[in-house]
């Protein structure tokens, strides 16, 4: 290879192979690990409703059987009240009907 010029064509084509690779192995290794990853119970923790409040949001949070509501910000979160799922169920029901 002493002898021989580089071609810039030559360095494009190693350069983009080698990327072309380095990206199919990332890719391999998410499918992989997203594979060997426990799936969570459906349900156990969802985001019922958030409220941007200024540089703050505050959060409606279900974890399991309970309710949550989160005040998140520069200075970290804060759990303000929890209530049982049931019971917020309920007042829900009673402020939405007529």
């Amino acid at each position: 290879m002493a002898g021989a010029d580089p071609s810039l064509t030559g360095y494009m084509l190693r350069v983009g192979l080698g990327l072309a690779l380095l990206g199919l192995a990332g890719y391999g290794a998410v499918l992989f690990h997203r594979r060997r990853t426990p799936q969570t119970a459906k349900g156990a923790v969802s985001v019922m409703a958030s409220l941007p409040l200024g540089r703050d949001v505050l959060f409606i949070v279900r974890l399991g059987p309970d309710v949550f509501a989160l005040a998140t910000g520069a200075g970290g979160a804060r759990v303000i009240s929890r209530w049982p799922y049931e019971e917020w169920k309920q007042y829900n029901d009673e402020s939405s009907s007529p």
